[in-house]
């Protein structure tokens, strides 16, 4: 055993993960690899670890039946394959960054306990917003941002048979469960705070997606906040007060966005980010050196304006989470890991896809407002095209939006939603964004062309043309 890896107590230096889901354990398993005598602790709220939270739907609609399929580890496959200590049910609630130690309780047996450690990767994720409102804790109402989250969800579906939902939130969650719901026969209502387009995209960007859900049978309540959830008879719940109405409902899912799980770093005296999220530099590391975090708790930087910002991703959070994992690696090492380049996060510009019912939209970079109030002169361009040529026999509307900077002609951001097809081509502009190209570059690109997957003129060129024109 090599001797820089003992400590002067004579044991093994240790990693603690704080958090055993995307970048927890990429860390973990990163580390794990290129340090293969540190010693590996893994503690979890939660019995669930290394889950895919965004198949949650298909748990809830009847795709997904085993939810077994959505995890990559178990906690006893993580021990036994990566060698990962990993302890669920523990509820991690003390940070000592100068003794070096957390603590906290088995859940299940209020056990105390105390972890020494030479480094800590916090990866604690995002909780879901509950609002402090009348009736948000009934029997009844869930949030769904874990998989336990959708285990009660789906056991609730199951043994009720609920009729009425209301989704409070419109987002990519709220629409992504307002679907699954669809599925299993309920009639949906959701409701969104502001009178704003859908997923913050542009207007006619927007007005696809709300289409989408009108047509298959949503109910879609704009500029109606949430005032309260009603109990019945029974005490479970029976309706919710929004805006000026008040909706019948046998089941309630607040989806309502997040905020990042960063109490224990805060509590520490870690220096904190946008959104309250803990900051991190582009190797992970916080205002403490021993101290590392990733994913939805932390911040990352936008590649477009180059700032710290909170943006929840599922690929960004691997991507810190092994960047996290090899630094720790390399800061334990030994004097021969210090020579080498330390590895850092290459920033994020929040892409998204969705399918909403028999539509499909993608967003990446800023939108028009989100560019503005960073201080660019941006405008935006809109056109209309089709997924495939008019004479093949499948193939329908799309939208595309570009956000671009007058002056320049530099792309900012960009959105797409139309027919099947449509969702995809924001790869295209994700990928242009990451590498800094203009409109003039994006317009002249070499994109593959048959008539099965787009005219001879793919949309993007179209919108990249039309805002050439524009500016």
């Amino acid at each position: 055993m090599n001797g820089s890896r003992i400590n002067a107590d004579g044991r093994r230096r240790r990693l603690v993960v704080v958090g055993g889901d995307a970048a927890g354990m990429s860390a973990a398993s990163q580390a794990r690899r290129l340090a293969p005598e540190l010693e590996i602790v893994v503690l979890d709220l939660g019995p669930h670890i290394s889950y895919a939270a965004c198949g949650i739907p298909l748990l809830l609609d009847g795709t997904v039946v085993d939810p077994a399929v959505l995890t990559v580890y178990s906690p006893a496959s993580a021990r036994a394959e990566r060698d990962l200590d990993v302890r669920t049910g523990h509820r991690v609630q003390t940070l000592d960054v100068r003794a070096r130690k957390v603590g906290g309780v088995v859940v299940d047996t209020g056990e105390p306990f105390e972890l020494d450690f030479d480094r800590l990767v916090l990866a604690t994720g995002a909780r879901p917003v509950r609002p402090p409102l009348p009736g948000v804790d009934l029997p009844g109402v869930f949030v769904v941002r874990r998989l336990q989250h959708g285990l009660d969800l789906r056991a609730e579906l199951d043994a009720r048979q609920p009729r009425r939902a209301v989704v409070a939130g419109a987002g990519f969650v709220g629409i992504d469960l307002a679907q699954a719901l669809r599925a299993r026969g309920l009639a949906v209502t959701l409701v969104k705070d502001r009178a704003t387009p859908l997923l913050g995209l542009e207007p006619e960007v927007g007005a696809v997606a709300e289409e989408a859900l009108v047509r298959n049978g949503c109910l879609l309540l704009r500029g109606a906040p949430l005032y309260g959830i009603d109990a019945g008879p029974d005490g479970h719940v029976s309706g919710v007060r929004a805006g000026g109405e008040r909706l019948d409902a046998d089941l309630v899912v607040l989806a309502l966005g997040v905020r990042p799980c960063a109490d224990l770093a805060d509590q520490a005296g870690l220096r904190l980010g946008p959104k309250g999220a803990i900051d991190v530099s582009p190797c992970c590391q916080t205002s403490e050196s021993a101290v590392y975090a990733a994913g939805d708790c932390a911040t990352q930087v936008h590649r477009v304006t180059g700032r710290s910002a909170f943006i929840t991703q599922a690929l960004a959070a691997n991507r810190q989470g092994r960047v996290a994992g090899a630094n720790v690696a390399l800061d334990l090492g030994g004097a021969a890991g210090q020579r080498q380049p330390r590895p850092e996060h290459p920033g994020a510009l929040g892409t998204a896809v969705l399918k909403v019912f028999d539509a499909e939209v993608g967003r990446t970079g800023l939108t028009l407002a989100a560019a503005r109030e960073e201080g660019y002169d941006a405008v935006v361009t809109v056109i209309t095209d089709r997924t495939q040529p008019r004479y093949y026999p499948v193939g329908g509307p799309m939208k595309v939006a570009l956000i671009a900077e007058r002056r320049t002609g530099r792309l900012l951001g960009a959105q797409v939603a139309g027919h099947p097809g449509a969702a995809k081509r924001i790869d295209t502009l994700a990928t242009a964004l990451h590498a800094g190209l203009d409109l003039a570059a994006l317009a002249d690109l070499d994109l593959a062309y048959a008539p099965a997957f787009s005219p001879i003129r793919d949309p993007i060129l179209v919108a990249a043309r039309a805002a050439l024109k524009r500016i």
